[in-house]
């Protein structure tokens, strides 16, 4: 139940040691607004909970992550509402083990979520599921996905909601993108709407299981 607000780099930091991480951070219920560089900076945290927060910005000017989980793993990240940020969730490199369920990531100027990093530690062991991710790209339309994956291996990412509120201003690039070494995800019993190209690109040999999906 706090207020974070107008920081110039980070809301909130936790910060461990690859060799001895923290343990059952909690942040629930606080508003996070026009913190410039990540709104809550998570690393090597393992067991978290982060839920019910909202990450916001006006204004011109967009913090680089509403939240950024850099090995942070095994935690519960929920309820979580992202608006005018640069990406709303940075998950990983090297974040494994994480339910990031019934989010909202919206009105991102570039992307609504970023899983791993081309040249990072492998993401695993990951899901995402019952998350509504809108109107990203609204920084330029059509130029970022709405969820882009680097590798990241055997991730679950089921009954999401992707599309725009706006469709006739703003789109994304692709709705899911599988890129850069992404191995063995479920994509199964989402919708995936208003994209300038591809709704989904994946691999077609990298053991992917993709069903169910509505893709338009």
């Amino acid at each position: 139940y706090c207020m974070i607000t107008g920081f110039p780099e980070n809301g909130i930091s936790f910060e461990g040691d690859p060799k001895k991480p923290l343990s059952s951070n909690t942040v629930s219920n606080c508003w996070f607004t026009n913190n410039m560089k990540y709104q809550l900076y998570s690393y090597c945290c393992n067991d978290f909970y982060y839920t019910t927060n909202q990450f916001g910005a006006g204004g011109d000017k967009h913090p680089q992550s509403g939240a950024f989980l850099d090995h942070s793993s095994a935690g519960s990240y929920t309820l979580n509402y992202h608006w005018g940020n640069v990406v709303a969730l940075r998950l990983g490199p090297g974040a494994h083990f994480n339910r990031i369920e019934n989010n909202r990531f919206e009105q991102s100027s570039q992307t609504g979520i970023l899983i791993g990093e081309p040249k990072g530690d492998v993401c695993q062991l990951n899901i995402i599921t019952g998350n509504t991710i809108h109107t990203n790209s609204e920084g330029n339309s059509g130029l970022f996905n709405a969820v882009e994956a680097h590798n990241a291996h055997a991730t679950t990412f089921t009954s999401n909601q992707i599309f725009s509120w706006d469709s006739n201003s703003v789109k994304a690039k692709s709705g899911l993108v599988l890129v850069d070494n992404c191995k063995q995800w479920i994509v199964k019993d989402n919708i995936i709407r208003h994209c300038v190209e591809k709704p989904l690109v994946y691999g077609s040999e990298d053991g992917h299981v993709v069903k169910d999906n509505i893709l338009e």
